[in-house]
């Protein structure tokens, strides 16, 4: 059985005189800074020159730095950039700058477990994964709350690691819930899983079969619509398990553009599908909102991601 931490099992004291860089400002690294910054750690945020979210986390309160600044002047470096351009950013910004006894931090395995990202020997290697959007890492928190996270350490370089880790975590919230330890490996592994095949299969097949599945009959019913929205709402319970999923139900429960924008991360809906296949699901599941009795539904100014 997989071990589980908590509050009285963290001490944030180990980020006491440490420095804490957080790289990029997207949806995890927002609520990672904030909550850093609340919980009393000294924190920055890296972005890259020119970044239109500089103005908003300077806005926020928060010190910011180039990637380059930020790795050169935090103890631990959290990784919240995508995946796929983790690699080059490392190697370009932040590979010549750690030292030894710093800490590089992930909140997914990918770059570790397959290899693209190789720290230096004398770093701490770590992970610190919420399991749910970064929205809900902030808006839990500020609540008094918090959302599960794993931990997993693959390289402990000070022997404090598990320790710092936890501490980590703790400074988000994350020990209020429960920590799970993992590896980085199983991490991945299960990541991908449910991405690939459950997020970018079960789930658009299923969206495949309510648009294209009525021969000439374009656009879903407003039956069908509302039966698909009941069926993944039974799925709910597993939200904490698979937040994606659960992203996606929400968003079908309240505004077909929102739940089809939350489809649209980079790393999932496209490589599984291409952009244009996402593009036609966005215009046939837009124009029958248009036109459907569930406009009155439909929640204004939801949020949107663009592409």
């Amino acid at each position: 059985m997989a071990k589980m931490y908590y509050e009285k099992d963290c001490d944030l004291n180990y980020l006491n005189g440490k420095k804490i860089a957080v790289i990029g400002y997207g949806s995890q690294g927002h609520a990672h800074a904030l909550n850093l910054k609340d919980s009393g750690c000294e924190v920055c945020v890296g972005l890259r020159e020119g970044s239109k979210n500089w103005a908003q986390a300077e806005a926020a309160g928060l010190t910011v730095k180039t990637v380059a600044e930020a790795a050169k002047w935090g103890d631990i470096v959290m990784m919240l950039i995508n995946d796929e351009v983790q690699a080059d950013v490392y190697k370009k910004d932040i590979a010549p700058y750690l030292e030894e006894g710093n800490a590089l931090a992930f909140a997914h395995g990918f770059n570790i477990r397959y290899k693209q990202i190789v720290p230096p020997a004398g770093v701490d290697v770590f992970m610190a994964a919420p399991k749910g959007p970064g929205h809900t890492v902030r808006s839990t928190y500020v609540s008094g709350k918090g959302v599960p996270c794993l931990v997993a350490v693959e390289q402990n370089a000070t022997g404090r690691a598990y320790e710092i880790a936890l501490a980590y975590i703790a400074g988000i919230g994350g020990a209020r819930a429960g920590i799970m330890e993992t590896t980085f490996h199983d991490e991945t592994e299960t990541d991908l899983f449910g991405e690939q095949t459950v997020l970018c299969g079960g789930v658009v097949d299923q969206l495949n079969a309510l648009c294209l599945g009525v021969p000439l009959q374009p656009f879903p019913t407003e039956a069908d619509f509302t039966h698909l929205k009941i069926c993944l709402s039974q799925s709910a319970c597993f939200h904490y398990r698979f937040p994606p999923l659960y992203a996606i139900i929400h968003a079908l429960q309240h505004s077909i553009d929102a739940s089809i924008h939350v489809l649209l991360f980079n790393v999932d809906m496209f490589d599984t599908y291409g952009k244009h296949t996402c593009v036609y699901y966005i215009l046939v599941l837009k124009e029958y909102w248009k036109s459907s009795v569930f406009e009155k539904m439909s929640v204004k100014n939801s949020h949107k991601i663009d592409f």
